[in-house]
Formats: C-alpha cells, sequence, structure tokens
C-alpha cells in the first residue's frame, strides 16, 4: 500500500496495528470555504481484518470497534490532528462494515496528502493506485498520478481502491459490529 493510502487508512480508519486491518476502497468529498477551511466527508468500504492469528484479530477489531467507533479518545486524537469530528459511524450494507467519517477543519494542510499551489490543489499518488473516481484531473507519469483540482473549485472529491478484499485469509468484520 503506497504511502498515501497507508495515511489515509491510519488517519481515518485508525489503524495503529502492522497492516492487519484492510478495506475495498476509500471516498473522500471535501467542501472547502474562502479562507481555507472546511468539513470532509470519508467512506471507507468493506472493512477487513487480514490478522494471522486469533490475538491480531481480536486486536483488530477492540481497534475498530472500541477506539476508533466509540471512545473519546479517537475525538482528541483526531482534533488534535486538525480533524474536528461531527460524526462517525460503522455500519454493514451487504455483509460489508463500511465506516463513515465527517470532520470540520481549519487548514487544508489537515488533510493527509492534499496539496496547495497556486492555482491547483492537487494530491499525488503512487503510479500504481487506481483511483476510481475524481471530479478533478488525472495526470499520469512514469513516478507518480496525480489528481488536479483548480483552485475555483469548492468540492474536491475522489475515490480510491486499496485492495481485494474477496479473498483468501481476509476474515470480514462486518458480523462482529454491535450497535
Amino acid at each position: 500500500m503506497n504511502k498515501i493510502l497507508s495515511s489515509l487508512l491510519i488517519l481515518f480508519l485508525m489503524i495503529q496495528f502492522s497492516g492487519c486491518l484492510v478495506f475495498n476502497n476509500i471516498y473522500y468529498d471535501i467542501s472547502l470555504k474562502p479562507d481555507g477551511s472546511g468539513s470532509a466527508t470519508v467512506l471507507i468500504e468493506d472493512i477487513n481484518s487480514d490478522a494471522l492469528t486469533p490475538e491480531e484479530f481480536t486486536n483488530d477489531s477492540i481497534y475498530i470497534f472500541d477506539y476508533a467507533h466509540k471512545s473519546e479518545q479517537f475525538i482528541l486524537d483526531m482534533d488534535y490532528e486538525g480533524k474536528k469530528i461531527i460524526r462517525r459511524e460503522l455500519s454493514v450494507d451487504g455483509n460489508k462494515l463500511n465506516a463513515f467519517v465527517s470532520f470540520n477543519f481549519d487548514s487544508l494542510k489537515n488533510i493527509e496528502g492534499i496539496g496547495f499551489d497556486d492555482p491547483y490543489y492537487f494530491l499525488t499518488l503512487e503510479p500504481t493506485d487506481s483511483i476510481i473516481y475524481t471530479n478533478g484531473q488525472v495526470i499520469e507519469s512514469e513516478n507518480y498520478k496525480r489528481i488536479i483540482w483548480d483552485k475555483y473549485f469548492t468540492t474536491l472529491k475522489f475515490r480510491i481502491f486499496s485492495s481485494h478484499t474477496n479473498i483468501d485469509g481476509i476474515k470480514s468484520l462486518a458480523p462482529y459490529l454491535k450497535n
């Protein structure tokens, strides 16, 4: 998994453990205000564990269900990073565990990997990353893929494929969600 996707995964799926949680794709919808602040909605679809031991699976479950979904510490941790959590929820849709997070921010610099170089916003990815959707323009080179939005865009959207989740060794977390 490339650095950008790893960062997105760590910050919004709240993964501390060495790669035990995997997901199919991640979607961002970022609304910008003229002063550079704004709000973001993140949807992470089909969250699973690739834990090799029961202990790792238990750690994955505790991390996502207790820390990320319910703890006040998660709110504090995200606030420290400049993301003021408005809403967070886990849901099961079609036997797939999904996470929804929305937050406000004071600076676009608090959004992982997104930069601004007047007159463009941009997100740089590895050349092997799969961009499923964006409302920006995709530029590809031998060394990277970059999504570019003109500075007049007030909404930045993108969906990125992360991992196949219907393969051997991947265990669904959906059956373990308790409301």
